[in-house]
């Protein structure tokens, strides 16, 4: 694990050049005479090298000038000192390159989080940063929350943050001081400071209840058949389905190479997955009806390439531009027809305007400038899910219907599973395993149980009433 460093100019009870055995770094365990607290401190060099004996011996010379002090060590030691001067600015500017994939996705959420912070405290040192500071980031997160508003009907409204949005970015928080605290960079005070505040409480008035996600209505989303095209429309198809009910992102990198077509039920495994970061596999089955919808964009796309999507980003491109004009030209007959019956009505001759498509242009500039490889548009050939939501977001607007999101379609998915299946709590368990959840607690976020006790009591009522 480790040994004594035979390096010349080490004093006599040194403590050990050691290699961490979590991490791998090089560090010595430092003992306090004093408090008798042990530290460990890692060296910069990597073990097993001519650098880091260097290190050790200096970190030893220093350790002994000190006499063996916590204390007096840290006023003697330069990097000891650089650390606890590090402002809130670097320390999230540290916190954010050292994100992994799975949290780079949230990067919005995060920058949503820091960004009061950077403002009001982003140039005093994060060793300095107190519980009272903490306090003042979450009243004024809530003042700001009571201040928004929402113009509904050409009214401005309010429109708080959820309790839910706020205790998110309090943790969010909480984590760069946790990190802070793995790195040395700030005592252990500040992080019990940071911690000690509580999240925000249901009885806030500032803060708006979290309402929770419902499943996506089957009149919502049979309004949008018209407004999408016949590509998203299959996608929301297949991800509707019980037997399937994919997260959008499962759906959008699904590829050839990863569908098992040996038997008569498919089995696709997605390589990237929500708890792929926890070594789990997810499998999802895929029924006559995916197999259908799935072979008619494979031969659409004309590849055999096991790596490409089954829907490309360009195909859906190519369909949204037809279905967007085909759209706009019937906008445009209606508007003429329009005209035409005022202008009966009024007793006055009428006459087709000629149709002058400035949007036209501009986007056939646009496409112009696609051809080009501008940087605006990604050459990736898999679409991504805030394009797809933004998409249905969209239509549903035109649809006059209420705003849904891609992952309230899985919701919707597995609230009809557990209907059909009778809503028992073998159901529950049948459901949890399609979607692939490791508890059932979770799964009952998903289901609607309240539309189905509800559906329950009347046929009772019905019955026996």
């Amino acid at each position: 694990m480790g040994k004594r460093s035979d390096s010349a100019g080490v004093p006599e009870n040194s403590p050990k050049l050691t290699t961490h055995r979590a991490t791998g770094r090089a560090c010595v365990y430092l003992h306090c005479q004093v408090t008798r607290k042990r530290r460990t401190y890692y060296l910069d060099a990597d073990p097993d090298t001519p650098e880091v004996e260097d290190e050790y011996r200096r970190v030893c010379l220093q350790w002994h000038r000190a006499d063996r002090v916590l204390a007096a060590f840290d006023k003697l030691d330069p990097k000891r000192q650089a650390e606890r001067n590090t402002t809130v600015d670097v320390l999230i500017d540290r916190f954010l390159d050292d994100l992994d994939d799975r949290q780079v996705k949230s990067i919005d959420k995060f920058a949503a989080a820091f960004r009061p912070l950077h403002e009001k405290f982003g140039s005093i040192p994060a060793r300095s940063f107190e519980a009272r500071d903490m306090v003042e980031l979450v009243d004024y997160w809530l003042a700001v929350s009571a201040r928004r508003k929402l113009i509904v009907d050409g009214k401005r409204v309010p429109k708080p943050l959820s309790r839910k949005t706020l205790n998110e970015r309090l943790y969010m928080v909480r984590q760069l001081f946790k990190f802070a605290r793995r790195r040395e960079l700030i005592d252990r005070e500040t992080l019990t400071d940071v911690l000690s505040v509580p999240l925000v409480p249901a009885n806030d008035p500032r803060a708006a209840p979290s309402k929770g996600r419902k499943p996506a209505s089957t009149e919502q989303i049979d309004a949008l058949r018209d407004e999408l095209p016949e590509v998203v429309w299959d996608m929301i198809t297949l991800q509707s389905l019980g037997s399937v009910a994919m997260r959008a992102g499962e759906l959008l990198g699904m590829t050839l190479g990863e569908i098992d077509r040996t038997d008569e039920v498919w089995v696709y495994t997605p390589s990237k997955h929500k708890t792929a970061w926890k070594n789990r596999t997810r499998s999802i089955k895929l029924g006559p009806q995916s197999q259908r919808i799935i072979l008619r964009y494979v031969a659409k796309a004309g590849t055999t390439d096991p790596d490409a999507p089954i829907f490309p980003r360009w195909l859906i491109r190519e369909q949204k531009k037809a279905h967007d004009a085909k759209r706009r030209e019937a906008d445009w007959k209606a508007a003429q027809e329009a005209e035409r019956r005022r202008a009966m009505l009024e007793g006055r001759e009428w006459a087709p305007r000629k149709r002058y498509d400035l949007h036209g242009r501009q986007r056939a500039r646009r496409d112009a400038v696609k051809l080009t490889g501008d940087d605006r548009y990604t050459d990736d050939p898999f679409w991504d899910v805030p394009a797809f939501r933004r998409m249905l977001t969209r239509a549903c607007e035109r649809a006059g219907v209420p705003k849904f999101s891609t992952h309230q379609l899985r919701h919707a998915a597995a609230s009809r599973l557990f209907r059909e299946l009778g809503g028992t709590p073998d159901a529950l368990e049948q459901v949890r395993i399609v979607l692939g959840h490791a508890d059932s607690r979770v799964t009952r976020r998903y289901i609607d149980e309240m539309e189905h006790e509800d559906q329950v009591r009347e046929d009772l009522a019905l019955r026996y009433g």
